[in-house]
């Protein structure tokens, strides 16, 4: 497994604050949903917006998958596409996701179907959708199972149209083009079809997310020294904070378009300090926050398994409570599911390396006549 300077700790330090907001909302949820609104004239805020807004966090995981895809995906597709290359990305890319994805389906069938946790639809036609990452395609399975698994699909469908994305990223102007096209696709679907679940939640809504990833990797120096004065640190951070604090009338009607658009100041503002977090890598908190991004995956699997606790008490002190049962029982998944999958993944990868290798080895060179 990489340490986390080899994983680059601002990288999972954005990771943890993304699974601390999806944490945190789904656990004010829980707590009777409670609201601060600040008047500022016309508009209004909510000073615990990063909590009733706090799924922005699944658009942030979505910036930064792009951005480490660009790099990882770039590299398989060095030597050309051919069926090999193609081949190899689509079983690493499953391997990742897919085994403590279905770890986590199985345990949830056991929690809902034995302990009642939840009253989540778990039939067999349930699960062969989330198995077949099919079931964001319509309203019946969107949220089976476990509510937080349509956006292991959106993932899914992304990896599949990664290989042509990164054709047009070859040519950078061509990369900006197709980001600005489906920033346009997703505004006309979110504003045309608001309450369309399986539209505005769908990879044609946050596909601009993805490929703004890819722009901050493929743009990153030049982005960093722009982004990286502290003025504009301050500015992109406060601008953040007041897109995911806004209740105003502005983006009523528009799906999940303020989702998307807070999803892009958070990538730019993970550009603007990722070198400073870097360098902080010793600092107790940033390492604490790195480590909880490095177990996100997992943490995010079992989010749901705050309705095992009924703390009883304030809403504050089952608020913390909450939160951290939920971390801790991802943190012990990562290591009993995600941190051997890693392990063994990279070594049947390995392998198919060596089978490639040898096979190659052996295969007759022709000389020409």
């Amino acid at each position: 497994m990489k340490s986390l300077n080899e994983r680059q700790i601002g990288i999972d330090v954005f990771r943890g604050i993304a699974i601390l907001l999806v944490t945190g909302y789904h656990v004010w949820r829980v707590i009777d949903r409670p609201h601060i609104y600040l008047e500022a004239g016309l508009e209004r805020f909510d000073l615990l917006g990063f909590l009733a807004k706090g799924h922005t966090g699944v658009e942030l995981f979505f910036v930064i998958s792009g951005f480490c895809m660009a790099t990882t995906a770039m590299k398989s597709f060095n030597d050309g596409y051919s069926f090999y290359t193609l081949k190899n990305y689509l079983i690493k890319r499953f391997l990742r996701i897919a085994v403590p994805y279905y770890a986590a389906i199985l345990i949830w069938n056991v929690l809902i179907h034995f302990f009642n946790l939840t009253h989540k639809p778990h039939d067999t036609y349930h699960n062969l959708m989330h198995l077949l990452f099919l079931h964001t395609l319509t309203n019946d399975t969107f949220y089976s199972v476990s509510g937080v698994f349509w956006s292991i699909a959106v993932e899914m469908h992304f990896y599949l149209v990664l290989p042509v994305i990164l054709i047009f990223a070859r040519e950078k102007s061509h990369l900006l083009l197709l980001f600005i096209f489906s920033f346009l696709v997703s505004l006309v679907l979110n504003t045309r079809y608001p309450s369309s679940l399986i539209i505005t939640h769908s990879i044609l809504s946050y596909i601009p997310l993805f490929i703004f990833g890819i722009i901050l990797s493929v743009y990153r120096d030049t982005l960093s020294r722009l982004l990286s004065p502290n003025p504009m640190r301050a500015l992109l951070l406060l601008t953040s904070i007041a897109m995911i604090s806004y209740r105003g009338t502005l983006f009523s009607g528009s799906g999940d378009l303020l989702g998307v658009i807070t999803g892009f100041l958070f990538g730019a503002l993970m550009i603007s300090v990722m070198d400073l977090l870097n360098s902080l890598g010793s600092n107790f908190f940033v390492t604490l926050i790195a480590f909880i991004g490095k177990c996100s995956f997992s943490i995010y699997l079992y989010n749901y398994i705050l309705y095992a606790l009924n703390p009883g008490f304030p809403p504050i002190l089952s608020f913390f409570i909450l939160m951290l049962f939920v971390i801790l029982t991802g943190v012990l998944m990562y290591y009993l599911v995600e941190e051997g999958n890693e392990y063994y993944r990279s070594r049947f990868l390995a392998y198919l390396t060596t089978i490639r290798e040898k096979s190659s080895a052996l295969t007759p060179k022709h000389s020409p006549p």
